[in-house]
């Protein structure tokens, strides 16, 4: 580097000696800028200015119309690349696949055999190409799911969930309840169940953002019962700390004050008469907003309905939001999650409200591969979360989903799951963590604890969505500044062929 800095093309150079790939152009900027750091420590030698002069720049060098062309001739010799290999490779399969005319079958529509109004009742295509196969299924994954949810009838909210998600293509892998969808499809199987859950899941990391002062204080405060004189502890540990400590101090700040000042909330026979935007207000939409500041998401409150599905099939009736969280960042307008609030933890209105989440962050994730492209590595790694908070219960309540059995529920309770595909024609929900925030202020340390794991974990998540929409977007740019008939686009079929049509099903409002 020191013998060809003043070179003009200095920074190709050093990038082709690396050999790095464009995914790992980051790796390759915090090598140089290290580089150049460590020529700062030698204030004698010949590059110091030099190094000095990039510093002062704040490495506009990386922004450089060298440094994008490299990148960018770097993208098109991988994206014709990448299109030669899956030519070869479908060209491949098709003539694998290839049969003699008399062999095959000729397949005949069976009569519909669900109980679902003729009016209503649309065609299922449920042959798939997902190529999930496992031992004990006599077809693959998805066209098990999509034979199974034709047939499912309408009676119950657990049925409607079920074949909402199912011919949506969607796999639910947090239900392990007895009447699952999975273990409607595998039957007494234990092991296949698990088999295929360990294959779809992806243990989406947690977030381990915590502060160990405010966990001091709340420890304190569990001994004392003094909420005010933990709030001025509070309040001098916020005028000095900056950055995630500051902002879980003012998580627990908010919730301190609420026991110190606004202890209706916590009581018992006024939280029943609460409704659902007293809880959003006064606990989780503070909580909430707290939480995403300085991101450059929005946060929108209210019964919304995403812009995405005025580009979706007019079939499908627009699902309206408590909340959706807004990337602002690019020009593609685009949620990376949304969420629902309840007040009370019912079955009914949990099953319904998880399958009109799933069907919106389905819609955003369509639009997402129409527009962007991306391939087949990226598009798995766009994860949309949910969040699904529910009123607080004082008494025995029976839940047969996602392993929450006979317990007290004492406090209010979250959810955090997510939405992706895993493979052509394959969507999977994912529960990542939960939280109860608890109405007992001698619990409170480890309540709050799992609130802020489920708080700073949708934070997370929402900027990696974030982050993987403007990396798309930025490579998008770069492909058309370098090509004038833009190979990355409609001719592209890798991705898009991934993903499938929303399926409307009828999520009756009055059975919640």
């Amino acid at each position: 580097m020191c013998k060809h800095y003043d070179q003009q093309d200095f920074l190709r150079k050093f990038y082709a000696l690396g050999r790095w790939d464009l995914e790992h152009r980051n790796t390759a900027e915090e090598t140089l800028m290290m580089a150049i750091t460590s020529l700062l420590k030698e204030p004698e030698g010949s590059c110091f200015s030099w190094a000095l002069k990039i510093v002062q720049e704040r490495y506009a060098i990386l922004q450089s119309h060298g440094a994008e062309k490299y990148w960018g001739e770097l993208a098109i010799v991988n994206e014709v690349v990448r299109r030669t290999e899956e030519g070869v490779a479908k060209t491949s399969q098709s003539v694998l696949r290839r049969e003699p005319y008399a062999l095959r079958a000729r397949a005949r529509p069976s009569p519909p055999t669900n109980n679902e109004p003729a009016t209503r009742r649309r065609r299922v295509n449920a042959e798939e190409s997902d190529g999930l196969y496992f031992d004990g299924l006599p077809c693959s994954l998805m066209t098990a799911i999509k034979t199974y949810g034709a047939k499912q009838d309408m009676n119950t909210p657990k049925s409607i969930y079920k074949k909402c998600i199912s011919l949506n293509n969607v796999v639910d892998i947090t239900d392990r309840s007895n009447d699952s969808q999975l273990q409607d499809i595998v039957g007494a199987d234990k092991t296949l169940s698990s088999v295929i859950i360990d294959k779809l899941s992806c243990n989406s990391r947690l977030s381990t953002t915590q502060c160990d002062e405010m966990t001091k204080i709340v420890k304190k405060l569990e001994e004392t019962k003094k909420c005010k004189r933990s709030l001025v502890h509070i309040y001098k540990y916020l005028a000095n700390s900056k950055g995630s400590k500051a902002m879980i101090a003012r998580l627990y700040c908010h919730v301190i004050e609420l026991y110190a000042y606004d202890t209706l909330v916590f009581t018992r026979g006024i939280t029943e008469k609460l409704s659902e935007c007293s809880f959003i207000v006064k606990i989780w939409g503070p909580l909430i907003e707290k939480t995403m500041m300085g991101t450059e998401i929005l946060i929108q409150w209210g019964d919304t309905i995403p812009s995405t599905f005025k580009a979706v099939d007019a079939q499908v009736k627009p699902r309206k939001l408590d909340l959706r969280l807004m990337c602002m960042a690019t020009e593609i307008d685009a949620d990376v999650g949304v969420g629902e609030f309840s007040r009370s933890v019912k079955h009914p209105k949990y099953l319904l409200d998880k399958a009109k989440m799933v069907v919106s962050n389905k819609a955003q994730l369509n639009v997402m591969v129409k527009l962007l492209k991306p391939s087949d590595d990226d598009v798995t790694k766009i994860i949309l979360p949910m969040v699904q908070v529910m009123g607080m219960i004082i008494a025995k309540y029976r839940l047969q989903l996602c392993a929450m059995f006979l317990r007290y529920l004492t406090g209010l309770d979250a959810e955090l799951s997510t939405l992706r595909i895993v493979t052509n024609g394959v969507y999977v929900i994912e529960k990542v963590t939960s939280c109860t925030l608890t109405s007992d202020v001698t619990k409170l340390s480890d309540s709050m604890a799992s609130v802020i794991e489920l708080l700073t974990t949708l934070k997370m998540l929402a900027l990696d969505a974030k982050h993987q929409l403007e990396s798309f977007t930025k490579r998008q740019s770069i492909m058309q500044s370098f090509t004038a008939d833009n190979i990355n686009t409609s001719t592209n079929r890798s991705t898009t062929a991934w993903i499938r049509d929303l399926w409307e099903v009828v999520l009756d409002e009055e059975m919640q």
